[in-house]
């Protein structure tokens, strides 16, 4: 269905009053199909005529408006039922470093990153996040694809557990360090900037002389510079010295538009620890 848009004298008001009145039944259906869940599709639908609002400007043709709206829904109710589809390129940058490798996966949620270790070859993956219903599918996920010998899931604090591992003196040769969002607002910046320097730290001393860590922010607040200054301060408290191997950012289907600073908010550092 096409529609004539907007003119020069439109108002955000009458974007937004349009955007909903014509494409929250397509953003709800479009959810529905993929969580087959009335509640979490409403509220992806809404999140998704939120985004579509905020960002309509980026959109160069109104022709696709309609396919860019279910793209959005597609997205946004995936990413909340845990498959977090704006990872998936970062978790197969697991390839070449789990083969043959002891891996311990912090705030795992759903168990993707673990899944794609034992594909690539881990020998162990130990998963942990304090969300017993995640940890459910995650077990789920293991199993569907063969790897419940391989994998095994633990319901704790991470931060608790890290320093927990730490003390038992384990180590892993690969530490993969995914968390949510620990800020949403600058206002909330400073414990978030304490949030991540712990579990990196705490992730480095689980890990030998020449092993992996995988760290990511999907903080949009917590810049990309930064990030990393809070890693290599917490690699300097831990007194050990790093390699980057590379520094990622969200799929391509999760496009980054300069003009939209928000849209770059995931980062994924791969880093050799020393």
């Amino acid at each position: 269905m096409r529609f004539k848009l907007f003119g020069k004298n439109e108002t955000r008001h009458d974007i937004a009053e349009f955007i909903y009145k014509n494409y929250y039944k397509t953003a709800y259906y479009t959810a529905y199909k993929y969580c087959d869940n009335h509640a979490m599709a409403e509220e992806a639908a809404q999140e998704t005529i939120f985004q579509a609002i905020k960002n309509f400007d980026q959109l160069k043709d109104s022709g696709k408006l309609e396919s860019w709206v279910k793209a959005i829904a597609r997205n946004t109710v995936l990413n909340k039922t845990g498959y977090f589809l704006d990872q998936r390129e970062n978790r197969m940058a697991l390839r070449g470093l789990a083969e043959g490798a002891r891996v311990l996966d912090c705030f795992c949620h759903t168990g993707t990153f673990i899944v794609y270790a034992a594909a690539y070859g881990a020998r162990e993956v130990l998963g942990v996040d304090m969300a017993g219903p995640a940890l459910d599918v995650a077990r789920r996920n293991a199993s569907r694809n063969g790897f419940e010998e391989v994998c095994s899931f633990r319901e704790a604090n991470a931060f608790d557990e890290l320093r927990a591992l730490e003390k038992a003196g384990e180590r892993y040769d690969l530490v993969i360090l995914d968390p949510p969002a620990f800020t949403k607002s600058k206002q909330a910046l400073r414990g978030a900037v304490r949030g991540y320097k712990e579990s990196n730290l705490r992730g480095m001393k689980l890990l030998p002389p020449g092993g992996f860590l995988v760290t990511c922010s999907c903080s949009f607040h917590m810049r990309e510079e930064q990030f990393m200054e809070v890693i290599l301060e917490a690699a300097k408290d831990a007194g050990r010295q790093l390699r980057l191997v590379e520094l990622r950012r969200q799929a391509k289907d999760h496009p980054t538009l300069p003009a939209s600073p928000e849209t770059h908010y995931l980062k994924c550092a791969v880093l050799q620890v020393w």
